[in-house]
């Protein structure tokens, strides 16, 4: 399910395609095909090969992108309503099904005439019966837009009834009273080479904003194809089309170069899931593309099946890296997903591609089907053996259309499917801090109340090692003033950990990306190097301290819910047992954070990760003895502290720290700011600082804050 392109539902047939006498031109429709994609934010070059199809056919056409509309909604609607389109289409994966139900909807409502057909990688992992149930639409295809769409929006424009005998259409006949499904037929990429249609999509756009987490650096980025499909069968994952196609050589370059003389990028994405299935069409590509002299970088998706001797061949043709998947470092796991691959067989090539200068981004997932706490444990100690960096990672997803979804569904785990699709199936990644609240279909032998424990337990292991093990040579840190002589930001320079390449980070000192995990992706190399804000020479004296305080303690609550804190729980920097913690304590209240813009659950249980998430009004009701502030202002305490300043308080900040001190001494014990008192203050004294001189000094400082906390 990584691109989207209109994939295969079932297996190919011996089957001729119905091709239809009537030759159409654009002069003979008296009404066009609306195509529209939904708010998925990557290149849509599936429906791209749609568009393409349409237009080389003659058939008008109008493509409402919902995320990067040329036109309001309301015209759309409106020239729906009219009559002036005789077909919907639309597609895109399971998990756009709230997308798909919103707009048939909507559509439906404004003429409930116009039939609608849904394509995409949905029509794949659910079937034609369900589709139909589940929601608005008529017709649904199954596969490739070259191999049939024409001929069905064809046969539909000239009132054909029958559709049985065009692969890939399934649709219910009401003359019949049943549902006509029929298979689908496989592309030719070899002797059939149609490229998306570009030239009607926002492609400035696309390339401009979707940056990969580790090749982002190179710039702007255009994603293309290579092939379509995959070699494997794994039990987890449901290729875009089935097994893999590939075009010739000669069709894909030429692809290149179009793209070359008409946009103005700095790299190529590959999104296809393998880049290539035999070693020679690596080397053939390769060639082809060095020949073609046009210096871009660029990055792709390769099988741990490929042969590592293609290697230096793809770094001289100017690879810099590729996502492989590791998916598990037990070999329990990877025999049971049905990958092929052997855990020493990816240490292998994963080395093997290092030594050739490029980088490997590493997939990896936790509670597979039947996975243990050893085989989680398993696959952490691989990452951390082989030094691979990879922080990003998700939970397993029983997706509709593998074979651990289909196990779940027949041992009656899913009850609704639909309400599954909606809102139990998702693709939250890890660091989504309310993660534990929402339901979860759990397939590991792990207990549903220990997965997130478990979880967190290696990845903060795991972190602290990538921590410690990445960090930038040669370090230095200096403050950056404004205009008013404050200090507003922090830079950092240094010398990258793998090639000593010269690295940099600016960051801002009201410290909103947190605290331990200042990093930069060095632009050579690609490795990711922490900077260690603790050992700075101001702050090393507050952290040793707190660390101190920490180790004495034996009842810990976190204030505050923001970057810091999670920080904190992600990064064994305070030699913080984690067995300590009690709770994280939301600023928020429910009404505030409902008014929030992150998904919102409906548990009753509310948690930060795999801790319990409470508000300040039950802070009266815990038994701490050390209450560590993250993410909030000294002002901002007055919710929680109303009447006095609490000994057992400590901010893991040492800026605010600081300021919290000069705040005491100014307020003393039982004086309290809230945030009106705080402007108004910020008026008097900018109105008495040029007339009384004894004040100056004190309201310079004062300014000062004030100017951070409404950066803050």
């Amino acid at each position: 399910m990584k691109s989207t392109i209109f994939p295969i539902v079932y297996e190919a047939k011996n089957q001729d395609l119905k091709i239809l006498d009537s030759d159409l031109s654009s002069n003979d429709y008296s009404q066009k095909v609306l195509i529209i994609k939904t708010r998925f934010d990557f290149m849509p070059l599936g429906i791209g090969y749609v568009l393409s199809s349409l237009e080389k056919n003659n058939i008008p056409f109008d493509f409402w992108d919902m995320l990067r509309p040329s036109k309001p909604e309301s015209e759309y609607l409106e020239n729906i309503k009219s009559g002036n389109y005789f077909l919907i289409g639309t597609g895109g994966f399971v998990f756009n099904i709230h997308d798909f139900i919103e707009i048939t909807e909507k559509c439906k409502s404004a003429n409930i005439n116009v039939p609608i057909i849904l394509g995409g990688n949905i029509t794949r992992n659910l079937s034609v019966e369900k589709l139909l149930e589940y929601l608005n639409v008529d017709y649904v295809y199954i596969g490739e837009s070259e191999a049939s769409f024409v001929d069905f929006v064809k046969a539909l424009y000239t009132n054909k009834k029958d559709f049985s005998g065009i692969s890939g259409i399934g649709y219910f006949d009401k003359e019949k009273n049943e549902i006509i499904k029929s298979g689908q037929v496989r592309v030719d990429l070899a002797a059939n080479h149609l490229m998306p249609a570009y030239h009607l999509l926002d492609v400035e756009h696309y390339i401009s904003t979707n940056k990969h987490i580790r090749f982002h650096k190179l710039g702007k980025v255009m994603a293309m194809l290579t092939g379509r499909g995959c070699t494997g069968g794994c039990s987890f994952c449901s290729p875009t089309v089935g097994k893999f196609v590939a075009p010739e050589i000669t069709n894909t370059i030429s692809e290149i170069k179009y793209l070359y003389d008409r946009y103005k990028f700095d790299a190529l994405n590959f999104i296809t899931e393998i880049f290539f299935q035999h070693p020679h069409e690596v080397l053939q590509f390769c060639a082809a593309y060095k020949e073609l002299n046009i210096n871009k970088p660029w990055f792709c998706c390769v099988s741990p099946h490929m042969s590592p001797e293609v290697y230096p061949a793809m770094k001289d043709a100017g690879c810099v890296g590729f996502n492989m998947g590791l998916e598990s470092g037990s070999d329990r796991i990877l025999a049971k997903t049905k990958i092929g691959c052997t855990v020493a067989n990816f240490e292998k090539n994963y080395h093997e591609a290092r030594k050739n200068g490029l980088f490997v981004d590493v997939s990896y997932m936790v509670l597979n089907e039947n996975e243990t706490e050893e085989d989680v444990r398993a696959t952490f100690d691989t990452l951390i053996r082989n030094r691979m960096q990879q922080e990003s990672f998700g939970l397993v997803s029983a997706y509709p259309g593998t074979s651990i979804y289909a196990k779940a569904f027949k041992k009656g785990r899913i009850k609704n499917e639909l309400a599954y699709i909606k809102s139990v199936m998702s693709g939250r990644y890890w660091k989504t801090y309310n993660i534990a609240e929402f339901e979860y279909l759990n397939i590991s032998a792990i207990p549903d109340d220990q997965i997130y424990n478990v979880v967190m337990r290696e990845v903060r292991r795991y972190y602290s090692f990538l921590r410690v093990e990445f960090q930038a040579k040669e370090q230095s840190f200096k403050k950056i003033k404004n205009d008013l002589g404050l200090n507003i930001s922090g830079h950092y320079i240094g010398k990258c950990c793998e090639c000593n390449s010269p690295i940099e980070k600016i960051f801002d000192l009201a410290l909103v990306d947190g605290i331990f995990e200042h990093t930069q992706i060095c632009g050579v190399c690609f490795s990711r190097n922490f900077f260690d804000f603790t050992n700075i020479d101001e702050y090393r004296n507050h952290f040793n301290d707190l660390k101190k305080k920490i180790s004495a303690a034996k009842r810990i609550i976190i204030i505050g819910r923001g970057k810091i804190a999670e920080d904190t729980l992600f990064y064994d920097c305070l030699k913080l047992d984690a067995s300590k913690i009690l709770c994280v304590i939301d600023e928020r209240s429910l009404e505030e954070e409902m008014r929030g813009i992150e998904e919102h659950s409906d548990s009753q249980k509310k948690y930060f990760y795999n801790l319990p998430r409470l508000r300040k009004e039950n802070i009266k009701e815990i038994d701490y003895d050390l209450a560590l502030i993250a993410d909030l202002l000294p002002n901002m305490l007055n919710a929680f502290y109303p009447n006095r300043m609490d000994s057992r308080i400590h901010y893991i900040n040492p800026i605010t720290s600081d300021l919290a001190k000069k705040y005491k001494n100014m307020c003393g014990n039982k004086f309290s700011i809230n945030t009106q008192n705080i402007f108004q203050l910020e008026g008097f004294l900018v109105k008495i600082l040029s007339k009384n001189a004894k004040v100056k000094n004190f309201a310079k400082h004062v300014k000062k804050y004030f100017e951070y906390s409404k950066r803050i």
